[in-house]
């Protein structure tokens, strides 16, 4: 269906391009359209022609524009879902199919979720455009402001809205998944007299109007996701934004180099998992400073307990950039495909790992059950707690960037990840 949508685009809607001509090593509009029909064709390039230029309009249409857009629609069901439970918990509370909804909208969270950290295994372009405006207001983990959460929650309790003067930390898919699936009996809202309603609010005995209370943030929350994912939609479309033809006439690049360094910087998104998502929780990150040697009030997604899942797809969507993407070829084309074939290989041994990791226990379950001093003793080849063993696994990936990757391709490695958890 994607194909056939981008096929009409592509000989109706370029017309506000206008036949603009390029500079130096750029291509034109016209050299463009023919590159995406070739791949919308399924005809590919040869390897012998294969060149940045053509890497690049294969990436944005082959993986940013298809991936932008299915966030997009899981999003749009996201809040259809929300709304029928929230309807539900206003209409009928006492329904048998409330729970049955409740349901559904988690479900649909976590589609939506899963989707967007597809992307987030290149976070590149518009996303991180306007200092991470799209970004920031679809999700900022680990920023969120917990307290802020309940604290929006009177606010759209009493106006319908956010508090425009609070932090954007407090709203985004976050703020939906703690609205679903966290329970009403805490908070992280300390005892100062501004935060009275808080516990006044969790101190209420009518279950059903709070759980309204929370439906109405979750609701709200994703709309504000809505909006943003149709700008990073509208932002990579051909017809609209077209990033993609961006990326390749000189507008927004100085050289095809500097590009392509830039998008290997930010597929070093992999560190996040190697030391946020896991190597903190799993004190094996310098910022954990619990005596227990372990944080995992660190852990993302510890209320819907996907935090495994996270990682997986991030590493997905790193295979689908190497192959359907073209890095993969673009590397075999400068004469690396042994390069090409070695990153696959272990990417893939990851995605197996972490599958097999999940038969064992969510993440949450393996961090309160391991013995920290195995953990921290888990090496590669000896793996003594296969959720560390994992942690030490993505290491790998680093590895092969910095060791083969960046040097076959004369690139740098980004400065702004130091290996804290190596």
């Amino acid at each position: 269906m994607l194909r056939v949508i981008f096929t009409l685009i592509l000989f109706v809607s370029f017309g506000w391009f206008g036949s603009t001509q390029v500079r130096n090593e750029n291509i034109n509009l016209e050299t463009f359209k023919s590159y995406v029909e070739q791949i919308l064709s399924g005809g590919g390039f040869t390897p012998e022609a294969y060149s940045l230029d053509k890497f690049f309009v294969q990436l944005g249409v082959n993986f940013f524009i298809p991936n932008s857009y299915e966030f997009e629609k899981k999003v749009e069901q996201l809040n259809q879902d929300i709304s029928n439970y929230c309807t539900t918990l206003e209409t009928d509370a006492s329904s048998e199919n409330t729970q049955n909804l409740l349901s559904v909208a988690q479900n649909s969270w976590k589609e939506s979720m899963l989707s967007y950290h597809k992307i987030l295994s290149a976070p590149f372009g518009p996303i991180y455009d306007n200092s991470r405006e799209i970004a920031n207001n679809i999700y900022s983990w680990p920023l969120m402001y917990t307290c802020g959460m309940h604290v929006q929650i009177l606010a759209i309790k009493d106006t319908g809205n956010f508090d425009s003067k609070a932090l954007y930390t407090s709203q985004g898919l976050m703020a939906v998944e703690f609205a679903l699936f966290n329970d009403l009996k805490s908070t992280e809202c300390n005892n100062n007299k501004r935060f009275a309603k808080v516990h006044e609010w969790l101190s209420k005995s009518d279950e059903t109007t709070k759980k309204l209370d929370l439906c109405k943030l979750a609701l709200r929350s994703s709309e504000i996701v809505s909006r943003n994912a149709s700008k990073l939609r509208s932002s990579w479309s051909l017809e609209e934004g077209n990033y993609t033809f961006n990326m390749v006439n000189g507008s927004i690049y100085e050289n095809f180099k500097a590009e392509l360094n830039l998008l290997t910087d930010s597929m070093f998104y992999f560190e996040v998992a190697k030391d946020v998502q896991l190597g903190k929780p799993l004190g094996l990150h310098k910022d954990c400073l619990n005596t227990d040697k372990k944080c995992p009030d660190d852990i993302e997604h510890k209320w819907s307990q996907i935090g495994l899942d996270a990682i997986e797809m991030q590493f997905i969507g790193l295979n689908q950039i190497f192959n359907e993407g073209g890095f993969g070829q673009y590397l075999s084309s400068q004469g690396h495909e042994d390069i090409y074939k070695k990153a696959v290989d272990l990417n893939n041994s990851i995605i197996a790992n972490i599958q097999n990791v999940k038969t064992l226990g969510t993440l949450n379950q393996h961090i309160e059950s391991m013995n920290v001093n195995d953990c921290q003793n888990t090496t590669e080849t000896n793996v003594l707690v296969p959720i560390c063993g994992l942690q030490r696994q993505i290491r790998l990936v680093n590895h092969l960037f910095k060791s083969e990757i960046l040097p076959a391709l004369s690139l740098n490695a980004p400065v702004v990840f130091q290996g804290d958890a190596d």
